[in-house]
C-alpha cells in the first residue's frame, strides 16, 4: 500500500504542476510559433540535456511535427520532423513513462526517415524501440527474452556500422555488454566485441559513453577470467565520468551497481551484493524509473528466496514487487507494442485513403455505371467464394481430424517403445504414481515458480527418468500439463477466498501459484475452466457478495 500511496501522490502531483505549466505555455505559445523549426529543435535540446521542462520539450517538438503534416513534401521540414519524433519518443519514454506514446513517435519517425531515404537517422531510432522493448520486458516482468534482445542490438550495431553512425554503435555495444553480463551471455556476443574493438574511432567520437564502452568491455573480460578485483577496479572508473544529461548519468550509475552486484554475486560476498541492491532501489527512486525499482525488488526477493532463504525478507520483497508491478500497470496503463504498431498502420492507412478522396470525388460520375457491375460482380464472388471457404474448411476439419488420430497413435507407440527397457513394474509404478499425486495435492512447493521435474523427483525420493514415465504414461498428460492442472485449481481456490486474496490482482493470483506470464496463465485458465481470470474472479466476488 505503501507504494501505492506514493505513486498516486507523484502522479496527482505532476498532473497539478503540468496544469500550472500548461496555463503558461499558452500565453507563449504564439511566441514560439514565431520561432523557427531549427530554434525549437535548439531549445527542446537544451532542456533534454538538462533535464527540465519535459511538458515545454513537448510543445516545441509539437510545434515543429505540425509544420511538417502541413507541408510533407519540404525537404528541410522532413529532417526537423525526423529529429522531432524521435526526441518525443525519448521524452515520452525518460521523463513520462508512457511507451505506447514513445514507441508510436518512434514509428512515424522511422516511416519518414524509411520513405525519404534518410538511412543515417535510422540506428538511432532504431535503439531507442529497441530500449522500450526492453524497458516493457521488465516492467511485464517477462523471462527468456534477452538472447532475443541481444539479436535486436546486434541488428542495430551492424545498422550504424552502415551508416558510419560512431555514437549508436558505442550505445548499442553498451547494452549488449550489459545485458550480456547480467545474464552470464558474454559468448554470445565475442563476433561484435572483435569488431568494435578493431574500429578506429575519430578523436571527436571518442566521447564519455565511448569511455565508457571501453571500461565495461575491460571489466567483461576481467569477469570472464575470474579476475574478480580487477573488473571491479575497471568498473569504479565509470563514476570518474559523468554526461551532461542527468537521466542518462543515473542509468550509467545503475547499470554500474548492477554490474558490481554481479560480481559480488558470483564472488559470494553478500554483504557487499546487498548494499549495490539497496543503491540500485535508491537509484531508480531517484530517477523515477519504475523498471530500475523493480529490478531492485527482484534482485532481492530472488536473494532472500535462493541465496539466503529468509521467509519474511522474501516475502516482503515478493509482495513490493508485485504492488509496485500492478501499479505500473494500473495506473500507467500500459498498451502492447503489437497493438501500438497496429494503430500507427492503421492511421497510415487512413492517410492514404484520405489522399485519394479527391480524385475518387471528380471520377466519381463517370464509375458509377462501373461500381454497379462491380458491386454485382464482387456480391457473386463474394458467394461462390463463401462456399467455396465452406467446403475447404470441413475438408481441413475432416484431414485435421485424421491427422490428430495418426499423431496419437505414433505417440502411444513411440511411449511405449520408449519405456519397453524401464525396470519399473506395474505395481511400482502404480505407487510412484500415488507419491506423485500425493506431492502435488498436499506440497506448496508446486506453487513456487521455479518447481521442476527434478524437484518432483527429489521430494517422491525417485529417479527422475521413472518419475518421468509415470507422469508421461498417464492419458493426455506430462509434467507441464499436470503442474498446470494442480495450480490452476489453486488460483481457482484463491479466487473463491476473496477475504485472504481479495486485495490481489489477476496478475498477481498467477503469480501467487507460480506463473510467471500473464499470457500463459489466461491461455491455460480458460482451457481448463472454459472462462477467463476475470470472469471467474468477477463471478467468485458475487458469489461471495451475496453469500
Amino acid at each position: 500500500m505503501r507504494i501505492t500511496h506514493l505513486i498516486i501522490y507523484m502522479l496527482m502531483a505532476s498532473l497539478q504542476l503540468q496544469a500550472q505549466d500548461n496555463q503558461r505555455l499558452s500565453v507563449n505559445w504564439k511566441k514560439w510559433e514565431r520561432l523557427s523549426s531549427q530554434q525549437l529543435l535548439d531549445k527542446a535540446h537544451n532542456y533534454l540535456v538538462l533535464n527540465e521542462h519535459p511538458d515545454s520539450q513537448l510543445i516545441f517538438y509539437s510545434v515543429v511535427t505540425n509544420r511538417y503534416y502541413a507541408n510533407p513534401k519540404d525537404k528541410q521540414l522532413q529532417k526537423h520532423a525526423i529529429v522531432a519524433f524521435n526526441a518525443l519518443g525519448q521524452v515520452y519514454q525518460l521523463y513520462f513513462h508512457e511507451y505506447a506514446k514513445a514507441y508510436s513517435n518512434l514509428l512515424i519517425a522511422k516511416k519518414i526517415a524509411t520513405d525519404n531515404n534518410y538511412s543515417d537517422i535510422l540506428p538511432e531510432i532504431d535503439l531507442r524501440i529497441v530500449g522500450i522493448d526492453h524497458s516493457l520486458k521488465t516492467l511485464l516482468g517477462e523471462e527468456g527474452y534477452r538472447e532475443e534482445l541481444i539479436g535486436q542490438y546486434k541488428e542495430v550495431f551492424e545498422e550504424a556500422i552502415k551508416a558510419h553512425d560512431f555514437k549508436n554503435m558505442t550505445r548499442a555495444m553498451m547494452n549488449m555488454i550489459a545485458i550480456a553480463n547480467e545474464d552470464s551471455l558474454e559468448h554470445t556476443i565475442l563476433k561484435e566485441i572483435n569488431t568494435f574493438e578493431h574500429i578506429v574511432f575519430p578523436k571527436e567520437e571518442q566521447t564519455p559513453q565511448y569511455h565508457f564502452a571501453q571500461i565495461m568491455l575491460r571489466g567483461m573480460k576481467a569477469f570472464m577470467r575470474h579476475d574478480y578485483q580487477t573488473a571491479l577496479t575497471e568498473y569504479d572508473k565509470l563514476l570518474d565520468r559523468k554526461v551532461e544529461n542527468k537521466t542518462i548519468d543515473l542509468q550509467h550509475q545503475f547499470n554500474y551497481h548492477v554490474m558490481r552486484s554481479i560480481v559480488f554475486m558470483v564472488s559470494k560476498q553478500d554483504d557487499k551484493l546487498l548494499q549495490e541492491f539497496d543503491a540500485m532501489e535508491e537509484l531508480g527512486f531517484l530517477s523515477d524509473t519504475p523498471e530500475a525499482i523493480l529490478s531492485a525488488y527482484h534482485a532481492k526477493w530472488d536473494y532472500y528466496k535462493e541465496t539466503v532463504p529468509q521467509k519474511d525478507s522474501c516475502q516482503k520483497y515478493q509482495l513490493l514487487y508485485l504492488e509496485l508491478k500492478d501499479s505500473v500497470m494500473n495506473h500507467q496503463k500500459l498498451n502492447s507494442l503489437k497493438e501500438t504498431e497496429f494503430l500507427f498502420q492503421l492511421n497510415v492507412a487512413n492517410e492514404q485513403m484520405r489522399e485519394q478522396a479527391y480524385e475518387q470525388r471528380m471520377q466519381r460520375n463517370i464509375l458509377w455505371g462501373v461500381a454497379a457491375i462491380a458491386v454485382l460482380l464482387a456480391v457473386f464472388l463474394a458467394v461462390l467464394y463463401h462456399n467455396y471457404r465452406n467446403v475447404r474448411r470441413k475438408n481441413e476439419q475432416l484431414y485435421q481430424r485424421n491427422v490428430e488420430l495418426l499423431a496419437a497413435d505414433k505417440e502411444k507407440k513411440e511411449m511405449k517403445k520408449k519405456y519397453e527397457s524401464s525396470s519399473l513394474t506395474d505395481q511400482g509404478k502404480e505407487s510412484l504414481l500415488q507419491k506423485v499425486l500425493s506431492v502435488m495435492e498436499t506440497s506448496d512447493e508446486i506453487f513456487q515458480q521455479d518447481f521442476s521435474l527434478a524437484r518432483l523427483s527429489a521430494l517422491v525420493e525417485a529417479d527422475h527418468h521413472h518419475v518421468s514415465q509415470v507422469v508421461n504414461e498417464q492419458p493426455s498428460q506430462g509434467f507441464a500439463a499436470l503442474l498446470n492442472d494442480y495450480r490452476i485449481k489453486e488460483a481457482c481456490r484463491r479466487m473463491n477466498d476473496t477475504k485472504t486474496y481479495g486485495s490481489l490482482t489477476i496478475e498477481g493470483i498467477a503469480n501467487s501459484v507460480g506463473f510467471k506470464s500473464r499470457p500463459y496463465f489466461v491461455k491455460v485458465f480458460k482451457e481448463q475452466t472454459g472462462l477467463t481470470p476475470s470472469a471467474y474472479l468477477k463471478l467468485a466476488k458475487s458469489k461471495n457478495a451475496t453469500a
